[in-house]
C-alpha cells in the first residue's frame, strides 16, 4: 500500500475520533443538564457533587427515578463513546503516544461504567469509577498538553498544565479531607478536565506532509 492510502486511513480515523468526542461533549452536556432538571429537589451546581444526580433518593429523602435513569443512561453512553475511542487509537498507529492513549481511553472507559453504580447505594464502588475516570482523563490530557495542541507556544502549555493539575490536586485534596468547599473544587476540576480535552480532539491533525499527499509509491 502506498503512503498516501495509509495517510488517508490515518486522517479518516482521526476525522472519526473528533465525532466522537463531539458526540461526548454533547452526551455529557445533556446528561449532565437533564439530570439536574429532573433531580427530584434543587441541584444547587456550587455545592452538591454531581453524583448526586444519580443516586436512587435525594439528600432530603425525595425518590430520584427520572434523574437516575438520566444520569445511568448518559454515563452508559459515555463509557461506550470512550470504549470506541480507545479502539480507534488502537487503529491508528502513525502518531505519537497513540498506545498510552488508547490505555487511558480504555480505563477512562471502565470508569465510566463503574460509576454508574449509585452513590447512595454502592459508594466505595462509584468512588474507585470516578477515580479512575477523573485519573485516566487528567493523564490523557497532560498528553495532549505535551503535544502542545499542535501549534501553541510552551509557556501557555506550561501554564495550562499547571491550572490542570491544580484543579484535580484540589478536588482529590478537599475530597478526602471531608471540606465544605469539596463540590466546588469538583465543579473546577471537571470543567478543566473537559474543556483541555475536547479542544485537543475537536480538530484532528492533517496528515500535510509531502509523502501524506503525492501519489502511491
Amino acid at each position: 500500500m502506498g503512503t498516501a492510502s495509509i495517510s488517508s486511513d490515518g486522517t479518516a480515523v482521526e476525522r472519526k475520533q473528533a465525532r466522537l468526542f463531539r458526540f461526548l461533549a454533547v452526551n455529557l452536556s445533556c446528561t449532565f443538564l437533564l439530570g439536574a432538571i429532573f433531580y427530584a429537589d434543587p441541584f444547587h451546581f456550587w455545592e452538591h457533587a454531581l453524583s448526586e444526580l444519580g443516586t436512587t433518593i435525594t439528600l432530603f429523602g425525595k425518590p430520584n427515578l427520572a434523574s437516575a435513569v438520566i444520569i445511568t443512561l448518559g454515563t452508559f453512553i459515555n463509557g461506550r463513546l470512550m470504549l470506541e475511542i480507545a479502539r480507534l487509537y488502537q487503529l491508528n498507529d502513525s502518531q505519537p503516544l497513540t498506545h498510552y492513549k488508547s490505555g487511558l481511553m480504555y480505563t477512562a472507559s471502565l470508569g465510566s461504567f463503574i460509576s454508574i453504580f449509585p452513590n447512595n447505594l454502592f459508594h466505595l464502588i462509584h468512588s474507585i469509577g470516578t477515580g479512575l475516570l477523573i485519573g485516566s482523563i487528567f493523564l490523557f490530557d497532560l498528553i495532549l498538553l505535551k503535544e502542545g495542541f499542535g501549534s501553541h507556544p510552551p509557556t501557555l502549555i506550561y501554564f495550562l498544565a499547571g491550572i490542570l493539575s491544580f484543579s484535580v490536586l484540589s478536588y482529590a485534596v478537599t475530597f478526602f479531607m471531608g471540606l465544605q468547599i469539596k463540590q466546588a473544587a469538583q465543579k473546577f476540576c471537571v470543567i478543566n478536565l473537559l474543556l483541555i480535552l475536547f479542544q485537543g480532539n475537536f480538530h484532528p491533525r492533517q496528515a500535510d506532509s509531502p509523502s501524506a499527499v503525492h501519489r502511491p509509491a
